[in-house]
């Protein structure tokens, strides 16, 4: 059977990081947030799923349940926590507010945990799991239904004033339910709802549908579709076994896009 236990994710996250250190080709300077779901099913005859997902830095994750409720998956990694900040300081880092009123470590990274930032990693006196900055997934399991959807963002989705939880659940429910459940209208205008909110930072974010079963016939679609509503087909490869709905969206220097898988 397959191990969703925290040890395993924790162990898997680690030696992505390492993998990402030894590669030549990967500078030490830049990092990145990430957020998994693994979806797992006890029994293929009920429309019943495990949802295991796990997060690294400030992604975030929700379930929108079919009953217009929703639940957090996931955990924002932030310097001023009290176990970061104890973290942080043994391995010999600062964490200071800055007058933006951004908490970060020795005055330059907002997370206390991602992938890379290798130089945020550089005591090798320490473990991995006790350097300044780490690689530590938070997990957490949830029992979710066909029907729910699932929710992905980076932090820029809720970067603008008013774009919490609660605001960003309620407002994929409305989309999905004024769009007749189209999962492309609705993660477009998430995106776009963010930028316009004022959010500076970059802005991406996938919408998943939980479906009972396998497509008969899997197939697969994308498309780019600009801040003006102008949707342009582009090659998409097919997946082995669709069983699920996929989108995302992105913004960029050149404008406003959102695609659909």
């Amino acid at each position: 059977m397959p191990d969703f236990s925290g040890n395993s994710f924790a162990e898997a996250s680690f030696a992505l990081d390492a993998a990402l250190r030894s590669d030549p080709e990967i500078p030490l300077g830049p990092g990145s947030t990430g957020i998994i779901g693994v979806l797992e099913a006890p029994d293929p005859s009920v429309p019943e799923f495990i949802l295991h997902a796990a997060n690294i830095g400030d992604s975030r994750l929700l379930v929108l349940h079919a009953d217009g409720s929703f639940t957090r998956m996931s955990s924002d990694q932030k310097p001023n926590d009290p176990k970061e900040t104890k973290r942080v300081k043994r391995a010999g880092g600062s964490v200071l507010r800055t007058a933006m009123g951004v908490w970060r470590i020795d005055g330059r990274l907002a997370l206390s945990r991602s992938f890379g930032d290798f130089r945020m990693k550089s005591r090798g006196d320490l473990l991995p799991s006790q350097q300044k900055v780490v690689a530590l997934p938070h997990v957490r399991t949830l029992r979710v239904r066909a029907g729910d959807v699932l929710v992905y963002a980076c932090d820029g989705v809720f970067e603008a004033q008013g774009m919490t939880w609660r605001f960003v659940a309620n407002f994929v429910a409305m989309q999905l339910k004024s769009s007749g459940g189209d999962l492309e209208a609705a993660v477009s205008r998430l995106v776009s709802a963010a930028y316009l909110m004022g959010s500076g930072d970059n802005i991406s974010a996938m919408l998943l549908r939980l479906l009972p079963q396998p497509f008969e016939k899997p197939s697969v679609q994308k498309a780019e579709v600009d801040v003006l509503g102008v949707r342009t087909e582009v090659p998409a490869m097919l997946p082995s076994e669709a069983t699920v709905q996929r989108s995302g969206a992105w913004v960029n220097e050149l404008g406003l896009y959102a695609t659909l898988y």
